[in-house]
């Protein structure tokens, strides 16, 4: 037992000059999607001022597949000493997990340890004008007017987007019978060509189209307005409080990163995140900064697995 505690101390008393000598080489940050997309922009935006700040280049690494899941698979076989870390979605860390199609070896409840929340992604749908939609509730009773129910795409199958509006069907007892699309950019290009009725997208993709006058946005899946788009009501204006897809993007590293490494990392992504230069970049692509350190994005995880457990049990889609 000596041995245990002298060991012990031994250890703690190694944390600060882990973080001290931290970090020794470059950082990866690794994003699970395709370049150009709403991740890419936050990671490189982040990397830029926080390479700067720790006096390392930061180097971005696009690993796009698995609905988001295999890039931070990825960070997580990396030594876990902070020089690797990983932008986490929604749709990879908390929706996947709970599908019956999930990577059997996929926890990240486990696996990955939560860093920052970074920020919050918008969601919205939005009909093309011929559609004679012009707002949810002509969506809603169109779909329950027709036999066939009313068609709509989204980002593709068991995308937040997606399962956001099977739960507001289930809600509804409206039948919206769904095409996945490979990504926003094709949904909303076939929204604005009248190929399909609505989409559900982030609003990242969709306000250009919506300020052009090229869709008409329906409601945003949340619980109030956007600041960017502040002409389209939230769902829950229409009817549905509480009602409200948390997509966000997140900061994660492998599990057993030290505590000091984390801390550091934290405190810098704290000064980015709710600086001016990260907000204005955000500003343009649609995004909203929305900081949590670690223990609390920790629990604000826990909290959104419980609230899509609810819903995906409700549409028969729970693992």
């Amino acid at each position: 037992m000596p041995r245990l505690i002298l060991a012990c101390l031994a250890w703690l008393l190694t944390l600060p000059a882990v973080a001290q000598n931290f970090p020794s080489r470059p950082i990866k940050i690794i994003v699970p999607f395709a370049p150009g997309a709403s991740a890419d922009a936050t990671a490189r935006g982040l990397g830029q001022e926080l390479g700067a700040r720790l006096g390392q280049s930061v180097v971005v690494e696009n690993m796009g597949g698995g609905g988001g899941v295999t890039g931070v698979q990825a960070m997580t076989r990396a030594e876990p000493d902070g020089h690797t870390l990983a932008i986490g979605a929604a749709g990879g860390i908390v929706i996947i997990p709970l599908l019956p199609s999930a990577p059997a070896n996929w926890d990240p409840a486990k696996d990955v340890q939560p860093v920052a929340r970074l920020v919050d992604v918008p969601l919205v749908i939005v009909a093309n004008p011929g559609s004679g939609l012009k707002s949810l509730a002509d969506a809603i009773a169109k779909a329950k007017a027709s036999p066939d129910g009313l068609t709509y795409g989204s980002t593709g199958t068991n995308s937040g987007m997606h399962l956001a509006v099977e739960y507001l069907s289930y809600k509804t007892k409206a039948r919206l019978v769904h095409v996945p699309y490979r990504g926003s950019a094709p949904a909303i290009m076939d929204a604005v060509a009248g190929q399909v009725p609505f989409v559900a997208v982030d609003l990242t993709s969709a306000l250009p189209q919506i300020k052009a006058g090229k869709v008409t946005g329906l409601a945003m899946i949340s619980g109030k307005r956007i600041a960017f788009a502040p002409e389209v009501p939230s769902l829950g204006e229409l009817g549905y409080p509480g009602y409200e897809a948390q997509a966000f993007l997140g900061l994660f590293a492998p599990k057993g990163t030290p505590a000091a490494v984390l801390e550091r990392i934290n405190t810098h992504v704290r000064a980015i995140v709710t600086g001016p230069q990260f907000g204005k970049l955000m500003q343009t692509v649609a995004l909203v900064p929305n900081f949590l350190d670690a223990p609390a994005f920790g629990k604000f995880l826990d909290e959104d697995r419980a609230r899509w457990r609810q819903a995906l049990k409700a549409i028969g889609k729970l693992k």
